[in-house]
């Protein structure tokens, strides 16, 4: 998966050779499935976990949200993930794309970082378990200031 532009190439460490898929973090726009789908509409297992040293700033002006009129007013900027000492947890979406949607997802999120970081998937709710606990530690990719 050569494009011979680096800024569009998965960081090392990112794909899982067994399913050659990567783990995408959403913490702002791609929380919504529907959303996440526009770009990489083969995602699959979509669910929740937390990262930690972490948090979210609405930091940059979202120009394709403007282009596409969701943005107006004073409602225009648009969500990043930036490194914290000692935060967290904070709450994220977790899903997996195939290796060949990583372009899209790299153009989509060119103005921020990515770069690969643990995470902690949640524990399915069970029937009267009002309680989410950690099920697994790995890693997957963050897209963080630019």
């Amino acid at each position: 998966m050569s494009t011979g532009v680096a800024w569009l190439e998965p960081p090392p460490g990112l794909l899982n050779p067994s399913t050659n898929t990567f783990t995408v973090i959403g913490y702002g726009s791609l929380v919504s499935k529907e959303s996440a789908l526009q770009t990489m509409p083969q995602l699959q297992n979509f669910r929740t976990g937390r990262i930690h040293g972490f948090v979210r700033v609405f930091n940059l002006v979202s120009i394709i949200n403007i282009i596409r009129g969701y943005a107006t007013g004073n409602k225009i900027a648009t969500c990043t993930a930036v490194r914290k000492e000692g935060a967290g947890p904070m709450r994220v979406c977790l899903f997996d794309v195939p290796a060949e949607e990583w372009e899209s997802f790299a153009k989509r999120e060119a103005r921020l970082r990515h770069e690969v970081i643990e995470y902690e998937e949640d524990e399915e709710e069970g029937e009267g378990d009002e309680e989410r606990g950690e099920r697994d530690t790995n890693d997957a990719v963050v897209g963080g200031g630019a």
